[in-house]
């Protein structure tokens, strides 16, 4: 394995004070030029660094991989990378023949490597940040003397590596413009608010979909953030309420119409929910309520 060859034009690291585990942090900032196709870096013979890194092309052309695709990323432009994700890595393209400029902001701890893993799996690796975002142009004034630190707090820390991440995320829905769910969670959609108190079960709209149940409730978490389970407790439950405000149904009436054969397990629902009975809330409970 040849070595590789690197030049860095500055570098800073981040000292955090008090740093809280469940909060990204930045490790580490640089500009730095390559002019050999022996720099290449591969997540597998980095397993013991548990890092990320965002990379921003200043010049030249980069080459990426991940899962088995290859990507030319050139000056203007950057990518994501978890740095000892198997199957991935980056380096100089073998036939390029200009320096490579390169501005790289490494970070680690907390959600983060899972945060950029779901960003990997929708976007892409690939992102258009100019140097001019508000991000990017903070990072690069964070530059310091050398073997001077760059102290911050845990949660401007956190802030810092968040706002990076949030912009490559709006540059990516930008590029593709307005974002747009899963066509089965807006057909889903469509067929909830047509009929919001309906006695839906997620069994009923699946088969209502041509889904199985499995794939309509890992589509809708990974579209929503929630269970669909979840989300149908929560639309009966603003049915209820609504009803027990605006009707003069008993409770058992509106635990049938919102699908209970039993009016306790409608009332189990309902108080877990609220906190107080359906009768409870029909007397004192607030006007409203709603997702």
């Amino acid at each position: 394995m040849t070595a590789n060859v690197e030049m860095e034009l500055w570098s800073t690291a981040f000292d955090v004070v008090r740093p809280l585990d469940s909060l990204p942090r930045p490790q580490r900032a640089a500009t730095s030029v390559q002019t050999s196709p022996s720099y290449r870096l591969e997540g597998r013979r980095r397993r013991a660094e548990k890092h990320c890194i965002f990379v921003h092309v200043l010049g030249g052309c980069m080459e990426i991989w991940r899962s088995g695709r290859t990507w030319r990323v050139p000056a203007g432009q950057g990518f994501l990378n978890i740095i000892n994700e198997p199957g991935s890595g980056y380096g100089y393209p073998a036939d390029a023949r200009e320096p490579l400029y390169l501005f790289w902001f490494g970070f680690i701890g907390g959600p983060s490597r899972e945060i950029v893993r779901e960003m990997l799996d929708r976007h892409g690796p690939v992102y258009t940040l100019s140097p001019e975002r508000d991000p990017l142009r903070r990072l690069l004034a964070l530059r310091r003397p050398e073997g001077e630190s760059c102290r911050m707090g845990a949660y401007s820390g956190a802030r810092l590596v968040v706002d990076v991440l949030a912009a490559l995320g709006e540059s990516a829905e930008s590029q593709c413009g307005e974002p747009r769910e899963h066509p089965l969670v807006e057909r889903l959609g469509a067929r909830l608010g047509a009929d919001p108190a309906g006695s839906w079960s997620v069994k009923e709209l699946a088969r209502g979909l041509g889904a199985s149940r499995e794939h309509l409730s890992r589509v809708f978490r990974a579209e929503r953030g929630q269970p669909l389970a979840a989300h149908l407790r929560k639309q009966k439950l603003a049915s209820a309420c609504r009803m027990l405000k605006e009707t003069d149904l008993t409770v058992k009436q509106i635990a049938a119409r919102l699908g209970y054969d039993r009016p306790d397990n409608f009332a189990r629902m309902f108080r877990s929910g609220l906190g107080m009975t359906p009768g409870e809330y029909r007397r004192s409970g607030p006007a409203a309520f709603g997702p």
